[in-house]
């Protein structure tokens, strides 16, 4: 959700994915807008506390916020 809320403040369209591989969940937030995220002390505690990694990707015409977490 607090990542959700980081795109919608800029991007007019989000695609998301929630997937489970092997025994990990893995969550892909996508727009075809080139921006800046900007990852506050309480998202970074998140992902330490569910020992999740994560990973912001951009490029000229995309951003992509991967998180990956182990189901055990």
């Amino acid at each position: 959700i607090k990542i959700i809320n980081l795109f919608k403040l800029e991007a007019t369209q989000i695609t998301i994915n929630i997937y489970e591989k092997q025994e990990f969940n893995i969550i892909e937030v996508l727009t075809s807008k080139n921006m800046k995220l900007t990852f506050d002390n309480s998202l970074k505690q998140l992902a330490q506390h569910l020992d999740a990694q994560y990973k912001n990707t951009q490029d000229d015409n995309i951003c992509i916020f991967k998180s990956i977490q182990s189901m055990k």
